[in-house]
């Protein structure tokens, strides 16, 4: 719900300042990025000087898809053994991480008590005592959108979708498979 009513005041927040201002989309995304807390601070460049006077600054960010991806990022890029720089304000890195890099990452190490921080904060981190698996798939979930029918949570739809099923026949059936497979005929 925060994050339709996040992005109803983007979309609003974008028509003004389009009938008011012609702002590029890049301008218009990244006070929105920072109220969200989904970027990152880079520093301030000079974009114009005259006789070795800066006349104007420029901040440099870099902006994530959410709070959680840019608190994680902020964390990797700490990490020494990823060799990330955020590089400079005039010519910023803001790349992410590449699926070959992901097990380089020491996960122990990246902290996200800021993330936790920002749910208590707005109201969205939920105890543990309160959570259950009809709060989170069932009945009690946003996701009960019937007002007829209760939703069934996970356990009562994988009970529901395994009930038929011949496990033992499926792994019997697997096996003969995979050593019909690796059966190779002897030479004569």
């Amino acid at each position: 719900m925060y994050v339709y009513y996040a992005y109803l005041a983007y979309v609003v927040f974008n028509l003004l300042v389009n009938v008011i201002y012609k702002c590029t989309p890049d301008e218009l995304s990244l006070p929105m990025k920072r109220e969200l807390l989904s970027t990152h601070y880079i520093g301030t460049y000079c974009t114009s000087k005259v006789l070795g006077v800066c006349l104007e600054t420029k901040r440099s960010y870099c902006e994530f898809n959410s709070p959680l991806s840019q608190i994680m990022m902020e964390q990797i890029y700490k990490q020494p053994q990823m060799g990330l720089s955020w590089g400079t304000p005039k010519h910023p890195n803001c790349t992410g991480l590449a699926i070959s890099q992901l097990n380089k990452v020491d996960w122990d190490k990246v902290d996200l008590s800021e993330w936790i921080g920002i749910l208590i904060k707005t109201g969205n981190f939920a105890e543990s005592k309160n959570v259950t698996i009809d709060s989170l798939t069932g009945s009690g979930s946003i996701l009960n959108y019937s007002t007829t029918t209760p939703r069934p949570n996970v356990l009562e739809t994988t009970i529901d979708r395994s009930s038929g099923v011949n496990a033992d026949q499926i792994r019997s059936d697997a096996y003969q498979d995979a050593w019909s497979q690796t059966q190779t005929p002897k030479q004569k």
